[in-house]
């Protein structure tokens, strides 16, 4: 990659801020945004004299940053990255090309063209589906972007929720880990927590490192629930308004059960009955959300009702903890003034010592 093309992913990061999505750059990318293709040295036959006539010089050809995204989830999200692209443009020269995807589609998007090796076709930037990154990286389709980490910590570090980078710290092709994202927002596989709360009830962090303290830690709440003002301790949305709202809890959960992802890296396929081992960790996750939801250690709600937002019920004050959450519930704690907004956190999903 080019320092050119450094330069220009680091400014877009700058405009974008904390904004709305995880971003990571496709490997091999950069050269052909900003670089025109070369073309073959035409043999010229000596000219006879002539009176020169004045010329208009060839302008160079406009830099191009392609970004494939999710599509946007509301007009007023369209509004805010428009105008953030356009203060982009103006000021560096390079104009954003942006494709909008569903979740599955941008999925079979980038697989396809990242499996095609048409590395001028790549695009520069992709914010993409969460549980496909990971595998990404350590098939060597992504390229690190620590450079970018450092400097958005060290512009924007005051503005960065505690933990916030570390989701993006990924393993890559030859089992060395790197950032190869950067959360402008979008933070799934993550889960917020309401600090404040964990310190009225005495839970240290450290204990929601290993699923057994986490699971612990839950009903320890909700053993001190009406003291606490809130509705369950956790909001772990188990219904979906979307093709793939239910799963990450789901998916989540089966990689602290059974130590791998839930899609298989090699094959890109679901792993999650392929083996008898697998299959026992699938149905603990079955009898875990069972277990939760009627101890009412899950908000019922989360369960039910599709229409209900997780991100919301956090925001809200009515849950300790949610999964699958977005950086903007950080944004609106901010905007709000929120009390317990400096208590807020995030923490990796819990894993198990025993398996990972």
């Amino acid at each position: 990659m080019s320092e050119e093309k450094k330069v220009s992913r680091r400014g877009w990061i700058k405009y974008a801020g904390a904004g709305v999505v995880v971003v990571a750059a496709a490997a091999g990318a950069g050269y052909y945004a900003t670089q025109p293709k070369p073309t073959p040295t035409p043999i010229t036959p000596t000219p006879t004299p002539t009176t020169p006539k004045p010329t208009t010089p060839t302008p160079a050809p406009a830099k191009v940053l392609k970004v494939w995204q999710l599509s946007y989830a509301s007009e007023t999200d369209r509004v805010k990255w428009e105008n953030i692209y356009a203060k982009f443009t103006k000021e560096t020269g390079i104009k954003v090309e942006t494709s909008n995807f569903g979740g599955d589609d941008i999925v079979s998007k980038c697989t396809n063209i990242f499996e095609s090796k048409a590395v001028e076709n790549y695009p520069d930037l992709i914010s993409p589906a969460w549980s496909m990154n990971p595998v990404w990286s350590v098939r060597g389709y992504l390229e690190p972007l620590d450079d970018l980490m450092d400097w958005l910590k060290s512009n924007y570090g005051n503005d960065i929720i505690k933990g916030l980078p570390e989701v993006c710290y990924w393993m890559g092709s030859k089992g060395e880990r790197h950032y190869y994202a950067v959360p402008t927002g979008v933070v799934v596989g993550a889960i917020f927590w309401r600090g404040d709360i964990l310190k009225k009830v005495g839970i240290d962090t450290e204990e929601l490192l290993e699923f057994e303290g986490y699971d612990k830690a839950l009903y320890k709440i909700k053993s001190n629930i009406k003291d606490l003002g809130i509705l369950a301790p956790l909001s772990a949305q188990t219904s979906a308004t979307g093709s793939t709202d239910c799963t990450y809890p789901i998916y989540m959960l089966f990689q602290s059960f059974s130590g791998v992802n839930p899609v298989d890296p090699a094959t890109l396929k679901l792993q999650l009955d392929d083996t008898p081992e697998h299959f026992q960790a699938l149905v603990k996750v079955v009898e875990t959300y069972a277990r939760w939801y009627k101890d009412g250690i899950n908000i019922r709600s989360a369960l039910v009702d599709a229409g209900v937002d997780n991100n919301l019920q956090f925001i809200n004050g009515q849950v300790a903890a949610t999964f699958n959450g977005i950086a903007s519930i950080y944004a609106v704690l901010k905007d709000r003034k929120a009390p317990f907004l400096d208590s807020t956190i995030t923490l990796p999903f819990p894993g198990n010592a025993s398996k990972n």
